[in-house]
């Protein structure tokens, strides 16, 4: 499965819902940090603190940073 297509999964089961472009909406702090636990579950990589901060991750291009810096 793409990457990407993991990652969207990860943010909607968690109640994030992907628009077309990208951002993301319904995103509040608890949401957040279970779309974290389950991106790190899923990817089994660790994101650094420097990205535990909404302002970070506004979008799916945010996360799928996070997500490379991690490796």
């Amino acid at each position: 499965m793409d990457n990407k297509i993991r990652l969207i999964k990860c943010l909607e089961e968690n109640g994030i819902a992907v628009l077309e472009n990208g951002k993301l909406n319904d995103l509040d702090s608890l949401k957040f940090i279970s779309a974290i636990i389950s991106i790190e579950e899923e990817f089994s990589i660790q994101i650094p603190d420097a990205w535990f901060a909404v302002s970070a991750l506004q979008n799916l291009n945010d996360f799928e940073a996070a997500i490379k810096a991690s490796k």
